[in-house]
């Protein structure tokens, strides 16, 4: 189930976050002009998504890093929802766990409500998403003060961690400028779950190793991962080494 309750074992993690778009078709059944982003998500397809999948081992060391988007400019919203399926399935079947930012109150609504859109009841690991291990960071981040939920960005933010989108899109082909931030999305939740484990164990071992080896995972991608070179090292680089 969705929960802030951390997990000390997460098993195989696996970061999912998706982006989505107006739905044509759905904005003439409700008789809502097209193209304006502030209709409601119930209004929306999912145009992108990304998941990042990650081991921490016994000895606190981070392996296995892969990163894998989909795209409607590649694939149909069908596949997509068949893809992130069968990962998610996989991830169940081995005892892993769902990392998200909002992902109780966004990403798996919409891909358990899309995939009814299209009549697929038959994807066991997006129905089976909410009774699974998953952990939704957003969940720890509001304060009895504070009148809304803070946004990925501003958690981020308030940590150091860069939060460039803008860098991401500049000089791209609009089409990719999606896939591209759920990319930056997915590579922000991991770093805060970084922050949680390394809050919760009172050791920055977690975050030096953590981002370490994800930076040497995005050096490996070449020119596809430029995009993500902002997090490639810690802002206080060596002196977090040295702390």
């Amino acid at each position: 189930m969705p929960t802030h309750d951390f997990p000390e074992g997460f098993g195989r993690m696996c970061v999912l976050d998706i982006e989505t778009a107006p739905d044509p078709l759905a904005l003439a059944i409700a008789g809502k002009r097209g193209g304006a982003t502030e209709h409601s998500a119930a209004l929306h397809y999912i145009s992108d998504a990304s998941v990042l999948t990650a081991t921490e081992d016994a000895d606190g060391n981070w392996r296995n890093f892969e990163l894998r988007s989909f795209s409607c400019d590649r694939l149909d919203e069908v596949n997509i929802l068949r893809s992130i399926d069968g990962m998610l399935a996989s991830l169940w079947a081995g005892g892993g766990t769902l990392v998200t930012y909002n992902g109780a109150g966004h990403d798996i609504v919409m891909l358990q409500r899309r995939a009814a859109r299209h009549l697929m009841f038959d994807l066991p690991g997006i129905a089976a998403a909410h009774a699974q291990r998953q952990f939704d960071i957003m969940l720890m981040m509001k304060s009895p003060r504070e009148q809304r939920w803070s946004k990925l960005r501003e958690v981020a933010a308030g940590l150091g961690i860069p939060t460039s989108h803008q860098h991401a899109n500049r000089g791209l082909d609009p089409k990719t400028a999606g896939m591209k931030k759920s990319q930056t999305d997915v590579s922000m939740t991991f770093l805060l779950t970084l922050y949680e484990l390394s809050m919760r164990r009172q050791d920055a071992g977690a975050v030096i190793r953590g981002w370490r080896a994800f930076g040497e995972y995005i050096a490996r991608m070449g020119p596809h991962g430029d995009h993500l070179a902002q997090f490639r090292r810690h802002p206080l680089g060596g002196s977090l080494e040295a702390g």
